[in-house]
């Protein structure tokens, strides 16, 4: 039997349970996004940064936010989607 070792953090903590996961605000852009009929290739052709933008963010003195197009990923746009599928589905069956 394998034990995985987590080396600087507890998995099971609620800090980095919390940390793991998206802010409540970007969640909430991703679903208008995809109530608006979206799909991961339109909602990501939304997030790229420009060239000065990335350049900008990687110079900066002081640590910045990290922005929104840098974390978002296809599965935490999927996972939106599958959501709103099942919630469709269940409301007409």
């Amino acid at each position: 039997m394998y034990i995985w070792k987590h080396i600087n953090h507890n998995p099971l903590e609620l800090s980095d349970m919390v940390s793991s996961r998206l802010p409540t605000a970007i969640k909430l852009w991703i679903k208008k996004q995809v109530d608006s009929n979206m799909d991961w290739k339109a909602i990501k052709a939304g997030l790229c940064m420009t060239d000065e933008e990335l350049d900008t963010f990687n110079l900066s003195n002081v640590i910045p936010k990290i922005p929104a197009g840098l974390i978002i990923s296809y599965q935490d746009v999927q996972n939106i989607i599958l959501a709103r599928m099942n919630s469709l589905a269940r409301k007409h069956f």
